[in-house]
């Protein structure tokens, strides 16, 4: 069970590191605004649940 949860865990790092890379290069720093990002592209998170969408308002 250990083995198959780091293997996830590194397919999704595989996946997302481009994407984090992408955000900071557009000036986000802060840990909240890097985290919105990928909920904003619609990026599930590395358990498989959907993105958290908030709505202003």
């Amino acid at each position: 069970m250990v083995a198959g949860y780091r293997r996830q865990k590194k397919e999704f790092l595989s996946r997302i590191r481009p994407v984090i890379d992408e955000i900071k290069s557009t000036g986000a720093s802060t840990v909240t605004g890097i985290a919105a990002c990928p909920n904003r592209r619609g990026i599930a998170a590395r358990t498989g649940k959907p993105p958290v969408v908030f709505v202003n308002g």
